[in-house]
């Protein structure tokens, strides 16, 4: 081989390795932000739910401090 078409695969060869190289950076990255965002979501809706949870069961909690006498609902009531 003369050493022209040495030397031009050899640069063909490198900006081959370069652009894969170069490919697989980026998707690795676009690939962990994707992943984070969406855990990130996961997480705000968890905290939104648990949010929603605690604020209904102190409003049940605080009616039933101020509640004096126990009643039973209508399903508890009725006996087959």
């Amino acid at each position: 081989m003369e050493p022209a078409t040495i030397s031009a695969l050899a640069a063909l060869a490198g900006a081959t390795i370069g652009g894969v190289t170069s490919f697989a950076a980026t998707w690795l990255t676009q690939r962990t932000q994707a992943r984070i965002q969406a855990i990130t979501h996961k997480l705000s809706r968890r905290e939104e739910l648990y949010k929603a949870f605690i604020k209904e069961a102190a409003k049940l909690y605080a009616d039933a401090l101020s509640t004096r006498y126990l009643t039973s609902p209508s399903w508890l009531d009725s006996t087959p």
